[in-house]
This record gives structure tokens, C-alpha cells and sequence, in this order.
């Protein structure tokens, strides 16, 4: 009686753990495979007050700031980096086994992310630039540059109604 409860206790702790390394397994193809397709729509769009040619020259400057290649025309940048996997991801994928690590490092790793901003003059004085592509941190910085340039001419414009006097404005980094 004694071996038969050891040997179904053993049996449904083997049964948990791979059930947990199943599940491991479909997350991190998930992860590597679907999630990818998910970041193809991502697209915004953020209103600056700055003439475009100017909005999309700090856009550039920010992005490579932050390590990106960019390309630039008249009205849009295109950025892009070389891939990069995810490390608590594959850290997680090392302790199921050394392999299933390995591929998913080597996986991760090929080919490069790139995201397009466009810009476009609105009626307002305004400029409209439209944020998309597969790259989810360059869609998360230039936004957050949006949202910082837009808090920048806030300031600026209270201080200028209060009748303060004014450095000259700089577009943030």
C-alpha cells in the first residue's frame, strides 16, 4: 500500500511538470510566432506644434538617440534595428532545457524591426505624424516624444501668457 501511494504521488507530480513544460513550450511559440503579426498594426497618430519639416528632423534626432538607423525624406522617417530577443523569455526557455533556449535565441535574433513616421501640416499650425510598423519600442518612443513636445510648448505657452521671459524653446530630446 505504501509503494502504491509513493508511485501515484511520483506519477502526478511527473503529470504536473509536463503539463507546466507544455505550457512553457505554447507560450514561448506564442511568443516568437504570433505576438510578431500582433505588432504589424500597431499605428497612432500624434498631433506636435511644430512645422513639419522640423518635427520630422527631432523625430530622426530622438530615434537615433536611442540607437535606431534612420532613413529620412521629405515627409516620413523610417528607423530600424537589428532584432533582438527577448531575455527573461529565453531565460525562461534555458531552465526548461538547453535547446529549446538556443533555438529560440537564434530565432529571435535574425532579421531587423522597422516602424515608418509620417508627417502631414493639419489646418490648426499643427502637424500630424502618424506613428506605424512592426517595431513596438520605436512606436512607444516616438510617442512618447509626441506627448513630450506637446508638454514642452505647454509649458512654454503659460509661461509666455503669464508674461515670463523666455529662453529659446528646444524641441526635448
Amino acid at each position: 500500500m505504501n509503494i502504491e501511494l509513493v508511485s501515484s504521488v511520483l506519477f502526478v507530480g511527473i503529470l504536473g511538470l509536463t503539463f507546466l513544460l507544455v505550457g512553457l513550450l505554447c507560450w514561448a511559440i506564442w511568443a516568437v510566432f504570433i505576438r510578431m503579426t500582433f505588432y504589424r498594426i500597431i499605428g497612432s497618430h500624434v498631433l506636435v506644434p511644430l512645422p513639419p519639416n522640423i518635427a520630422i528632423e527631432a523625430l530622426m534626432k530622438r530615434m537615433v538617440e536611442e540607437g535606431y538607423q534612420a532613413k529620412i525624406s521629405k515627409s516620413y522617417v523610417t528607423t530600424f534595428r537589428s532584432r533582438q530577443p527577448d531575455h527573461g523569455l529565453c531565460g525562461l526557455l534555458v531552465l526548461v532545457g538547453l535547446i529549446p533556449g538556443l533555438l529560440y535565441y537564434m530565432l529571435a535574433s535574425v532579421g531587423t524591426l522597422s516602424s515608418i513616421a509620417a508627417v502631414e501640416s493639419v489646418p490648426t499650425g499643427e502637424t500630424l505624424v502618424s506613428i506605424y510598423g512592426v517595431d513596438f519600442k520605436a512606436y512607444k518612443i516616438a510617442w512618447e516624444w509626441g506627448r513630450d513636445t506637446r508638454e514642452a510648448h505647454k509649458k512654454a505657452a503659460l509661461q509666455d501668457s503669464k508674461g515670463l521671459s523666455l529662453a529659446p524653446l528646444e524641441v526635448p530630446r
